[in-house]
């Protein structure tokens, strides 16, 4: 997500905003989201106050950005599934985590990922 999409999900709501606030949320330094908000201001798709340096959306465009997001959650997303059996004493890499099995038995571990979590399960193996 951009600097831009960040700066205009968190005014979305419709209501006033601090600057001040705005820059320290989102890592803008104050002068770049001046210039921002002036240009958006011209083009009429917010409202900025500057000598009170507050902000908001333009009602006009609030549907637009409650729509993405409601398209977003909409979005089905399957998670991924694996099984893996890692031997005793062995060791296996995912990515950037390394897992050993430091026990006597062979273990099996399950991995279930979808959106942002990750599910781990071990089992031993009989």
């Amino acid at each position: 997500m951009t600097k831009l999409d960040d700066f205009l999900n968190s005014i979305r709501d419709g209501t006033w905003h601090n600057f001040t606030k705005l820059s320290k949320k989102l890592n803008i330094p104050l002068n770049q989201l001046t210039k921002i908000s002036k240009f958006l201001s011209e083009q009429d798709i917010l409202q900025y106050e500057e000598k009170l340096k507050w902000v908001k959306l333009n009602p006009e465009w609030k549907p637009l950005l409650v729509q993405e997001e409601q398209e977003e959650e909409k979005m089905e997303h399957k998670p991924s599934i694996a099984t893996i059996i890692i031997p005793t004493q062995g060791s296996i890499s995912i990515q950037n985590i390394h897992i050993t099995n430091a026990t006597d038995r062979d273990i099996e571990l399950w991995i279930r990922a979808c959106k942002k979590r990750v599910e781990l399960a071990i089992s031993k193996i009989e």
